[in-house]
């Protein structure tokens, strides 16, 4: 009884959230429990309700009331494929439009013409973030769920400048995913559903 309690990390992070709202309502569809869903949205709506700064991204985390510095490109694509799980399962509107919304931030601050994504905007000096790779780890690239996000966006939403960008980013990517396929699921997950609107 005299063991100090362990410290407990509390952070609410975008990207941890994004994958399990994602869990969620993939759950709620497989075992057909409203509960799920139920959960998943509220998870959604705590998220975009205490992490959107003003310009429509997020911040990276929030504790107790407080938000950390910017989000990285990885918390807006998790979240937005969570927005979209949402969607699939409920069919409410309104995760598609906020999912929209994050991929339109995540492309106008982390797409790099020369680049293609980068994990962070430039710094005020102009510097540029490491390139985002596809290699997925314990959590999806960035890049890679950014991918798979514009993909499915596209497939729900319609609009083909989403599968556009995919596209434009799987191409830049090729050459990390043909060479080690296993380790950049996210990418081929957005690959096989661009190749499905192509081929159904």
């Amino acid at each position: 009884g005299t063991r100090p309690q362990p410290f407990r990390d509390d952070a609410v992070i975008a990207a941890w959230n994004g994958l399990a709202i994602e869990g969620l309502a993939e759950a709620s569809i497989a075992l057909k429990r409203r509960d799920l869903l139920d959960a998943g949205e509220r998870a959604a709506a705590f998220v975009l309700g205490s992490l959107r700064v003003t310009d429509g991204g997020l911040a990276r985390s929030w504790r107790a009331g407080a938000v950390s510095g910017p989000a990285y490109l990885e918390d807006h694509a998790c979240l937005a494929l969570g927005l979209l799980a949402l969607h699939r399962a409920g069919g409410d509107g309104r995760w598609l439009r906020e999912a929209e919304t994050l991929l339109e931030v995540a492309v106008g601050r982390f797409w790099s013409e020369a680049h293609g994504f980068v994990e962070a905007p430039a710094d005020s000096l102009g510097r540029i973030a490491p390139i985002g790779g596809v290699d997925d780890g314990a959590m999806p690239s960035g890049a890679g769920a950014a991918c798979e996000a514009l993909a499915r966006c596209s497939v729900e939403g319609g609009a083909a400048r989403w599968a556009d960008r995919a596209v434009q980013a799987l191409e830049r990517a090729s050459g990390t995913i043909a060479a080690r396929p296993t380790g950049s699921p996210h990418s081929l997950l957005a690959a096989r559903t661009l190749r499905r609107m192509v081929s159904p």
